[in-house]
């Protein structure tokens, strides 16, 4: 799983990528610096291996790979994590499927001039994205998730994993395990247990959660949401969670990072004012994270994501991101296009505090790695799709199969949803799904609106499509919901709409209302005095009793029952 050997790690140098991105940096105590991505294929499929490359001059320049997570064409090792550990020690931390687990392999000394690692192993169950936290008592915190079914099941279609999720067993551990969870080490990193985890968290995504200690030892989590960032606390040092809440922090649905800096500052790296993944910027608390009053941009440019920090001895801070990664184009040469760009920033506190480079030695946007032309030899992309409208049509010539596969063929970018007719788009929808002859013209003409829009976007910038139904459904939580009063509002087409929702959060629009509508009530049974007819009335239920049936189904115990045994005195 952990290749080594020199010979065999040449078939993961640079020019055999086509992609790259999802980065995380670490450095040895003589300031050694270790990089780590993953890439593999043509995108974030089966197949996919996290290789480990290393600077001795401070970030100048890179080494190819002196090792990579790798298990074969059909498994996939990914999001891998670099974390230095109290004893000087470096893990590389990674996650492999189809098992969904994490595993590790130690570096006892990442400063000698051949690196000698451990065998690989078994960390926990579930997804590993963020570094550990070390807690003051001494407590090693991983924060390892385990996702939500229905983001499971998104997930494993569009990396082709083929686990049996829908077995009565697996559905079983799901529901009993899922959550944003933390195992903790005692011992060093020698045996993890299972702690606790927060699974009550709105518009759960793919978790990325991060953990910090307030001074005051109240543990913060902070988890990626389909809305922004959620906030849940823990006062017994992990085990138990709050109820998630929204934090206040925007994101547009990327990881963001934060960590506490040797001068007691917090530190956040996230998107700010953004239109997407855009304008990285690097953010400090003096107060634990209540406020963030200083702030420096790190990158404006677009697509630019998942941020990880160091920090040195001497108080300077390395964020690695990534760029234009690569992935999911039509073509090679259309890869080739983009930027496929791992940078660096090496920045202090007072660069930050001024809003500005001020400090010597300080940089942006260096660069760790470039792809450039690809010489692997192997053609990901004969066969899987197709840019030509008249080979389209030839491939799917039934209207049901055609529509099913359009958007696959033919995605609307996020920034070109205000530039589509869509209810053009829904018209010739509806004409191709009730047409009985040839509907080759009518496909056409609708894939040439679709082409068209897309191109004129390239000049816009990117609405948060998701994030604006959301922001819909929770403001009308009790109205019922009407698919075509929601597009009309947002000014989008049904079907798109529709298809992009679940693309990106796993659940039908009503399965989202609906689970909010449970989640909603949950908040307001621990944190208000309202009755259980009067919470289930804001919730968009007519009849209290039908409301308390379905909530038993869910929860394993009434409303009643659900307020007595989730309600603290501190709420």
């Amino acid at each position: 799983m952990l290749i080594r050997d020199k010979e065999k790690l040449k078939e993961f140098y640079s020019e055999k990528r086509i992609w790259q991105g999802i980065p995380a940096i670490e450095r040895s105590k003589n300031g050694r610096l270790f990089a780590t991505f993953y890439s593999g294929t043509d995108r974030e499929f089966l197949g996919n291996y996290s290789p480990l490359i290393y600077s001795d001059d401070g970030g100048e320049s890179w080494s190819e790979p002196v090792c990579c997570a790798y298990d074969g064409e059909y498994a996939r090792c990914f999001d891998p994590v670099l974390w230095t550990d109290p004893f000087g020690r470096l893990w590389f931390i990674w996650n492999q499927v189809p098992d969904f687990a994490v595993y590790a392999s130690i570096c006892e000394n990442p400063d000698a001039p051949c690196l000698e690692w451990s065998e690989e192993f078994f960390v926990a169950n579930g997804i590993m994205i963020c570094k550990p936290t070390v807690l003051s008592g001494g407590e090693w915190l991983f924060p390892v998730a385990v996702w939500d079914f229905n983001v499971l099941c998104a997930f494993n279609g569009a990396v082709g994993v083929s686990t049996d999720i829908y077995s009565p067993e697996f559905i079983d551990y799901n529901s009993k395990n899922t959550g944003a969870n933390v195992y903790r080490s005692v011992d060093n990193g020698k045996t993890f247990t299972f702690l606790g985890g927060c699974k009550y968290i709105l518009g759960r995504s793919y978790d990325e959660h991060m953990i910090y200690e307030k001074k005051n030892g109240v543990l913060v989590m902070l988890t990626r949401t389909v809305y922004g960032i959620n906030k849940t606390c823990s006062y017994d040092g992990g085990k138990t969670w709050t109820i998630g809440e929204d934090s206040g922090i925007a994101g547009p649905g990327s990881r963001m990072h934060i960590r506490r800096l040797k001068s007691g500052r917090l530190l956040m790296v996230n998107h700010y004012n953004y239109t997407g993944r855009n304008n990285l910027t690097a953010f400090l608390s003096d107060d634990d994270g209540e406020t963030w009053p200083y702030k420096l941009m790190i990158d404006e440019r677009n697509d630019v994501s998942y941020p990880d920090t160091v920090q040195d001895e001497e108080g300077r801070i390395y964020i690695i991101y990534d760029r234009e990664r690569g992935g999911y184009k039509a073509s090679l040469e259309e890869a080739q296009q983009s930027a496929r760009e791992i940078l660096l920033a090496g920045i202090c506190e007072e660069d930050i505090v001024s809003g500005k480079i001020v400090n010597e030695g300080s940089y942006l946007k260096r660069i760790v790695s470039k792809l450039s032309c690809y010489t692997g030899g192997k053609d990901y992309y004969n066969g899987r799709r197709i840019e030509n409208p008249d080979e389209f049509i030839k491939k799917y010539p039934d209207a049901k199969s055609a529509l099913e596969k359009l958007f696959d063929y033919y995605p609307i970018k996020c920034q070109a949803v205000n530039c589509v007719d869509y209810k053009k788009i829904d018209r010739l929808i509806t004409a191709i799904k009730n047409y009985d002859g040839d509907i080759s013209s009518k496909l056409k003409e609708l894939i040439e609106l679709i082409n068209a829009a897309s191109e004129k976007a390239d000049k816009t910038t990117r609405v948060p499509v998701v994030e604006r139904i959301i922001e819909y459904l929770q403001k009308n939580i009790a109205e019922p919901v009407n698919l075509s009063d929601i597009a009309e509002a947002l000014g989008i087409s049904v079907y798109y709409m529709c298809r992009l929702f679940k693309s990106v959060t796993g659940l039908t629009i009503i399965e989202y209302r609906n689970s909010y509508r449970f989640t909603k009530a949950k908040e307001l049974l621990v944190r208000t005095d309202y009755s259980v007819t009067q919470i289930s009335q804001m919730c968009g239920f007519d009849d209290s009793c039908y409301f308390a049936l379905k909530f038993k189904e869910r929860e394993g115990m009434s409303p009643n029952a659900y307020r007595k045994e989730f309600r603290g005195d501190e709420l």
